[in-house]
């Protein structure tokens, strides 16, 4: 082994332990992990090694060998956005998603476009000194930016949700707008090139820069469903979605088209063909996230620092245009699409992210040559050091604001082991595993409480409701018993699954039925107060429900939230 190589394998082991330490002291002062992972690439990378003026842990030329790996994983985060569009899931939402994203679209391009062109039109001159300004077009620049601007980094946004384990309607909007962005994004950015870098504008220069990509990724994902027939084991999943990914990656750039666009279409497919798509998604989980990490440590040792004093004034309005644009335009947008009150306030601060797709399109714009890439491309990259520091800060207020991540998770991501008790523990463990007997100490639930694990943003069921729009719901819920409340919002009781089996198959009375026909006594709730020793029992006792309404002891028409058999059942496996 020659001695670049092997000190660039070197350079790669210190990142990965780097970002474990960093991504562990971040959490002490409640910041996600992958904001330390983009620190780690900062502080490792060349950018801030050249501004101290000492040699970097990872320098350039080590960054371009490690580009393959960071286009993988973008790879499968695309993959993974595509395998959350499954269409019996989108059904539930209807047409009012669309009416959410597209709205949030149109008021985020708008907003920075034309703050965009007053700057131009009015700074540019001052701004940046380019020998060839007469060429570029003000209009050109306005409208990549725009585009650029709708794009959410789906990396980040996916690794906060899971790293805090949100669950809920926010959530899930939340990652399908994030895909529904991407998407838009890298569409209109491909027919943009066409029509303003292009001399030859026609319909196979349109159509083959989308049509490709997407017939490439769709064929292999399709491929990959047929043969995920003939798998068992979790370990050849793994190998056929890193086989597959990989192929839609190679051949998109063989034929010189974009694999984002590829990647996102591969997911979409296998998700919607393979009867074992649940299990190829979890598999994916259990390998994927060391390359997130790689993903983001490179993302962050390449941010070009330097260019921070540059993107001057067009940066700025960039930064702030991009997001008035998302918070206004998802508040509008949820408005619009009839989203309940917390979705319309929290939704906007969790699609601030901006990183992978972004910088993606930026760099095709960069091999063209086009007029005006330079400023495009300063602007872009600058700007996407500070979202990338923001946005996942971001994203877990609008989740915990949301009532969507347990209290306990936060409490989890707060505690800190001391250093002594930590090789106590170690000690321990060791005196165990070589036969020395040790007492044992059994923690105690009883402090953890239900208002500690339970999720305050509940989908609730008005008493008022139809059957059938009430057997849509159910149709595209995950949960069994479904809270039902009056006009003022008050818990009036729940309906199970069970409760309406007898009437699916009676047209007659399936037009006569509303929610509140099916409603039955409220005997199974639980307190905040109460322990989740308290809660398993009744788990235990009612093995036919595996979720429990969380109401107020002296005030049972009070509905705070929802605790999960599963979430309790975590505690104590956690312990």
């Amino acid at each position: 082994m020659s001695e670049a190589p092997a000190f660039s394998i070197l350079a790669l082991s210190i990142l990965f332990l780097l970002a474990l330490f960093i991504g562990r002291m971040i959490t002490h002062i409640r910041l996600p992990r992958v904001t330390g992972y983009l620190l780690t690439g900062i502080i490792a990378g060349p950018s801030l090694a050249g501004w101290l003026d000492i040699p970097p842990i990872i320098g350039a030329m080590a960054l371009e060998k490690f580009h393959v790996i960071s286009e993988v994983a973008l790879v499968l985060i695309l993959l993974s956005i595509g395998m959350r569009f499954r269409v019996e899931f989108l059904q539930r939402w209807r047409s009012r998603i669309l009416v959410f994203s597209l709205t949030e679209i149109i008021i985020t391009c708008l907003t920075v476009f034309v703050l965009v062109i007053i700057v131009n039109q009015f700074y540019i001159s001052q701004i940046i000194d380019i020998s060839n300004l007469d060429n570029i077009s003000s209009f050109n620049i306005a409208v990549f930016l725009s585009i650029l601007a709708i794009a959410t980094a789906p990396a980040a946004t996916l690794l906060v949700i899971r790293e805090y384990e949100s669950e809920g309607p926010v959530t899930d909007a939340v990652t399908t707008l994030v895909g529904i962005n991407n998407l838009v994004t890298i569409i209109v950015f491909n027919i943009a090139v066409s029509f303003m870098h292009s001399s030859d504008i026609s319909l196979n220069n349109l159509l083959l820069p989308i049509f490709v990509p997407i017939l490439t990724g769709g064929t292999i994902g399709f491929i990959m469903s047929i043969w995920a027939q003939r798998l068992e084991q979790d370990q050849e999943f793994q190998l056929l979605i890193l086989g597959g990914s990989i192929s839609v990656w190679g051949i998109c750039n063989l034929l010189g088209y974009d694999f984002l666009l590829g990647s996102f279409a591969c997911g979409l497919i296998l998700v919607n063909s393979s009867p074992k798509s649940e299990r190829i998604f979890n598999a994916t989980k259990q390998f994927d996230y060391a390359l997130y990490v790689v993903f983001f440590v490179l993302a962050g040792a390449s941010f070009h620092l330097d260019d921070l004093p540059h993107i001057g004034i067009l940066g700025i309005i960039y930064i702030f245009g991009r997001i008035i644009g998302k918070l206004l335009g998802c508040r509008i947008g949820a408005v619009m699409g009839r989203f309940s009150t917390i979705e319309q306030k929290w939704i906007g601060f969790a699609m601030l992210s901006q990183a992978g797709v972004a910088i993606g399109l930026c760099n095709s714009l960069s091999s063209m040559g086009a007029p005006g890439e330079e400023i495009i491309s300063t602007v872009v990259l600058g700007s996407v050091v500070v979202f990338e520091l923001i946005g996942p800060i971001s994203v877990r207020f609008g989740l915990v604001r949301a009532g969507e991540v347990p209290l306990l998770t936060l409490l989890a991501k707060k505690a800190s082991i001391g250093s002594f008790e930590v090789l106590f523990q170690v000690i321990n463990y060791f005196r165990s595993s070589i036969g020395i007997p040790k007492g044992h100490n059994v923690d105690n639930a009883e402090e953890i409480l239900v208002k500690h694990i339970m999720r305050t943003n509940v989908n609730t069921i008005r008493d008022n409701t139809p059957f059938e729009e009430l057997l849509h719901f159910i149709s595209h819920s995950r949960y069994d018993r479904f809270p039902i409340v009056d006009k003022e919002g008050n818990f009036v009781g729940v309906i199970d699954y069970s409760d309406i089996r007898n009437i699916i198959f009676n047209p007659i009375l399936s037009n006569l039925v509303l929610a509140v026909d099916l409603v039955k006594e409220v005997s199974l709730v639980t307190y905040p107060d109460k322990t989740v020793s308290d809660v398993l029992d009744i788990f235990k006792k009612h093995k036919d429900i595996s979720y429990l309404p969380v109401v107020e002891e002296s005030s049972p028409d009070k509905l705070l939230g929802i605790i999960c058999q599963n979430d309790v059942l975590a505690v104590f496996r956690k312990k």
